[in-house]
């Protein structure tokens, strides 16, 4: 039986029964079927667990229980005329296309893409090199996003970032949050993250 989409499996720490390697379900890689998909071991591929892909009435649920994940996708959902399996499909594989950097002292950005309200943005962006490498729904104060996409970083590139601005990007999520500058501050210096000029600069 499959996780259920709106439990711990993000966080929760998957040992690999392969190559006995450890990872959490954020960081698995993915294999999507029409009504779940598979956690598989980024090291060797190994299945680590299934999760069920939630249906619109656990989404609706979710949302209403105060989940942003979910109110995400309640949001995307009411608005798209592409289907619910789709959407699904984009929220879950964008992360997983993520390509392998090279290198060391890799350095990151973020922008955003808006077309009426600049504080509600639809697209959250990830920049590496002047190129898109990832991209997901946005909207108002989005900021925690920032501190998720750097910590996906981190665990994907350990030891090899230089720095990761948020950029403008990162200032206009602030939202009315009175805690998120702080917080992507903090974020961004325990982890020697800090740009050398902008907004978030050291």
């Amino acid at each position: 039986m499959g996780l259920r989409y709106f439990s711990d499996w993000k966080t929760k720490t998957f040992a690999c029964p392969q190559c006995r390697r450890s990872n959490t379900g954020e960081a698995a890689s993915f294999n999507l079927f029409e009504a779940l998909f598979e956690l598989l071991c980024p090291d060797c591929g190994q299945r680590l667990a299934t999760v069920n892909l939630p249906t619109v009435d656990e989404i609706r649920d979710a949302a209403s229980g105060g989940n942003p994940e979910a109110a995400e996708m309640l949001e995307a959902l009411d608005s798209s005329d592409t289907g619910y399996h789709q959407q699904m499909e984009k929220a879950v594989r964008s992360w997983s296309k993520v390509p392998d950097f090279t290198g060391d002292a890799l350095t990151f950005s973020l922008e955003t893409e808006w077309k009426t309200d600049y504080l509600n943005p639809e697209w959250l962006i990830l920049m590496h090199n002047g190129r898109e490498v990832y991209r997901e729904p946005s909207g108002f104060e989005h900021w925690e996003a920032v501190i998720e996409i750097g910590g996906k970083l981190l665990r994907k590139c350990p030891g090899r970032i230089a720095w990761f601005d948020p950029g403008q990007a990162g200032v206009q999520l602030l939202g009315d949050s009175l805690r998120a500058e702080k917080r992507i501050g903090n974020f961004l210096d325990d982890n020697g993250l800090r740009p050398p000029s902008g907004h978030w600069s050291k």
